[in-house]
């Protein structure tokens, strides 16, 4: 069994090829017109997930192209009832899924105390993770020399129209730009920069 690959980020697709076979007498025989099971399983017992099936052709080979909706692992498996086969066989690989992260909007103003009032908003797909950090970046020229003035967790606020809404307010007299910077979170979630905003 071989996969096209193994990481991907949401909504993208995956093809899986394989081929079932038995072997006796030290020969490998195909199996064809046969049904296999593919399921993505996202606990250790393969309880919760989803489930898709194919049938082999002629060779025994089958291909499959699926869009996993999470990370966790593919169980492909097979089934046959001669009692001289065995009956229930299985291979598997796991299968990492990065879930959208989108910083759909930022803004950063000074206010009337001279202060960065900082809004914006982090929206996700289809899942949700918490804590959502966000980093609020400084830059006196926006070019390259960004350091973290706070985060803040997107996942305590409202969501909204446009994702979780996040605001603080940062004492910088300083004029430079500003940024918002999700990380992300490793094989779960994908990172996201929003656009700078300069504030004089």
């Amino acid at each position: 069994m071989s996969v096209s690959r193994d990481r991907v980020n949401s909504g993208e697709p995956v093809t899986i090829s394989g081929r079932y076979q038995f072997k006796a007498d030290d020969v490998w025989h195909s199996v064809p017109n046969h049904y296999v099971a593919v399921q993505l399983c996202i606990d250790p017992d393969c309880v919760y997930g989803s489930y898709d099936y194919v049938y082999t052709d002629a060779n025994g080979e089958f291909n499959i192209t699926l869009v996993p909706n999470q990370t966790g692992y593919y169980r492909i498996g097979t089934y046959n009832e001669d009692p001289f086969i065995t009956t229930e066989t299985y291979a598997r690989f796991d299968m990492v899924v990065l879930q959208k992260a989108d910083l759909t909007s930022f803004d950063a103003q000074r206010d009337t105390d001279g202060k960065v009032a900082i809004v914006g908003h982090l929206q996700f797909g289809n899942f949700t993770p918490s804590p959502a950090p966000v980093e609020i970046q400084f830059s006196p020229t926006g070019n390259g020399d960004w350091t973290t003035q706070t985060t803040v967790d997107a996942s305590r606020g409202p969501s909204e129209s446009g994702g979780y809404l996040f605001r603080t307010t940062i004492d910088e007299t300083r004029p430079g730009y500003w940024r918002a910077v999700y990380r992300g979170v490793p094989d779960a979630y994908q990172s996201d920069i929003s656009g700078s905003v300069f504030v004089g």
